[in-house]
């Protein structure tokens, strides 16, 4: 009914649309229900048809993995993305490019000074400022 890596993004969507049904409730949730329970009904059984969309997933999270803004792994990632939109059938796929900021890990350090030296472990996350030397 709907090309593979359709299926995938379809999954992600019925997702989305299924998780409010489940969290709303009264009257909230039966006008949702009643606005997309057919699209969400469609979309839910498209998915279960095959588990070609588990297959893609596992692909990308286990041979490519994390996709980091500006990493390798994010260019693997949007490669095997585009080659595999292709090889379904899909037309005019492409990368558009775009401007992210990449954070790249330096030399980490901690030290306890005071009331003697001590090496601490730990571990900088993205944006971390250092200590000024003074």
């Amino acid at each position: 009914m709907f090309p593979n890596v359709l299926r995938f993004s379809l999954f992600t969507i019925a997702f989305s649309i299924g998780f409010p049904l489940l969290v709303a409730s009264g009257q909230q949730a039966e006008t949702v229900a009643t606005g997309y329970g057919d699209i969400a009904s469609r979309i839910i059984a498209a998915g279960q048809e095959s588990n070609e969309s588990w297959i893609k997933l596992q692909e990308l999270c286990d041979d490519i993995g994390n996709r980091l803004s500006g990493s390798e792994s994010l260019e693997r990632a949007i490669e095997w993305a585009q080659a595999t939109m292709k090889a379904d059938g899909h037309e005019n796929v492409r990368a558009e490019k775009v401007m992210v900021t990449k954070w790249v890990r330096g030399k980490e350090s901690c030290e306890l000074v005071e009331p003697r030296p001590w090496n601490l472990p730990m571990l900088g996350l993205g944006g971390s400022v250092g200590t000024p030397a003074d």
